[in-house]
């Protein structure tokens, strides 16, 4: 609806501030690990804390593995416990990443008296969804719409995504090759 309402001559601006958008830095990643193997009658508690971010991304070494049922990682958005809690137990197929609201997040690792297993480690990511996701969302509907393009700076985009791809990581990197791709074929096609 906004390419729409916008005047050929907004849309090389608009394009641009796009891109500006997707520059947005990415959040600080903390890895959090037991002793490998874990000892037996394991009382730990910590917290991962990410200024500024508004969820916390989670993700699990393939490896995590504890002993089912008696050995187990809790994580939460509260110190209490009480709130988006994440429970994980046994084989590395029990432990799946997951998002949690927030810039902390809190965990607890208990084990019983017997039997150990490799453990738990995983990489916390802090996330703000909003300037990068925009940008994005705004360049690839421009992208898709045969109309705008040819009134877009197609050059300076594509400097510009060479560097958000080259400074991003992750998902976000991903997604500006994506539209880099775009790019490509649009020039193919015209």
């Amino acid at each position: 609806r906004v390419l729409k309402g916008c005047s050929q001559s907004m849309l090389s601006s608009l394009s641009l501030t796009a891109c500006q958008f997707m520059e947005e830095p990415g959040m600080a990643v903390q890895v959090r690990e037991s002793k490998h193997p874990y000892d037996n009658n394991a009382n730990f508690e910590d917290k991962v804390h990410i200024p500024g971010a508004i969820y916390l991304s989670v993700k699990f070494d393939s490896r995590c593995y504890t002993e089912e049922g008696c050995d187990e990682l809790i994580m939460s958005s509260s110190s209490d416990f009480l709130q988006d809690v994440h429970s994980f137990s046994g084989s590395p197929q029990k432990w799946s990443d997951f998002e949690i609201p927030g810039d902390t997040l809190y965990y607890r690792f208990m084990s019983d008296m017997s039997n150990t297993e490799w453990g738990y480690k995983f990489t916390v990511t802090g996330g703000h969804r909003g300037r990068f996701q925009t940008g994005f969302e705004i360049l690839k509907q421009m992208l898709a719409d045969v109309r705008v393009l040819s009134h877009l700076p197609v050059a300076d985009i594509w400097e510009w995504q060479v560097g958000v791809a080259c400074r991003q990581t992750g998902s976000q990197r991903l997604k500006a090759i994506h539209l880099l791709l775009r790019l490509l074929q649009c020039q193919c096609e015209t």
